[in-house]
């Protein structure tokens, strides 16, 4: 009632739930395998995502098949620019004259290489910190179920005990609802701020 006060459900439906607001560590101390984290664009699900991974979380990210392709990218390039990073390093501490340094060719390229990058190249220059954390030949934990990463609109006709909606709830009648009616107990919407 407190987000669709419109909507009323039948009487013999009525069971007590919890609706709350948490902020994004929150929920990350509260996530459970089975829950479902939902968002109106999947941008800030990418971000997440490598976080819970780094944690070990058994993850899912619908509508996504290429999520686990893209966080392998996003480790191999943030790698690549770490080494980088200590090779000048290394060679300015062996050319020590202004002289020297001017002449010193120009750091290797940091743009990605085409391949299947743009998302894992995204990912690694968003949070390049919990990136590194994980190994260059991660496999994501499996768990039945796994924590569920989905936009609204492809969480349509799934539901969950618990469910983390990140984001203001969306204005548009129709996507609230969808949003808001994915949670059987609890739902949380999540302050990113």
């Amino acid at each position: 009632q407190k987000v669709m006060p419109g909507i009323r459900p039948a009487p013999a439906c009525v069971q007590e739930g919890v609706v709350a607001t948490v902020d994004v560590d929150t929920m990350l101390g509260m996530l459970r395998c089975g829950d479902y984290v939902l968002c109106r664009t999947t941008a800030p699900l990418y971000g997440l995502g490598v976080r819970l991974l780094v944690g070990g979380t058994p993850l899912e990210v619908k509508g996504d098949a290429d999520f686990v392709r893209s966080v392998r990218y996003a480790v191999e390039y943030v790698r690549r620019a770490e080494d980088e990073r200590r090779a000048e390093d290394e060679r300015r501490a062996e050319q020590p004259s202004a002289e020297q340094q001017r002449r010193a060719e120009p750091p290797p390229s940091t743009d990605p290489p085409r391949l299947d990058a743009n998302r894992g190249y995204l990912l690694a220059r968003a949070c390049p910190e919990w990136v590194s954390r994980l190994a260059p030949d991660f496999e994501p934990a499996r768990a039945d179920p796994p924590v569920t990463l989905s936009t609204i609109h492809r969480s349509k006709g799934l539901e969950a005990d618990t469910v983390f909606v990140i984001g203001p709830v969306p204005e548009e009648r129709e996507l609230r609802y969808v949003a808001v009616t994915r949670a059987k107990s609890r739902l949380y919407f999540v302050d990113e701020t």
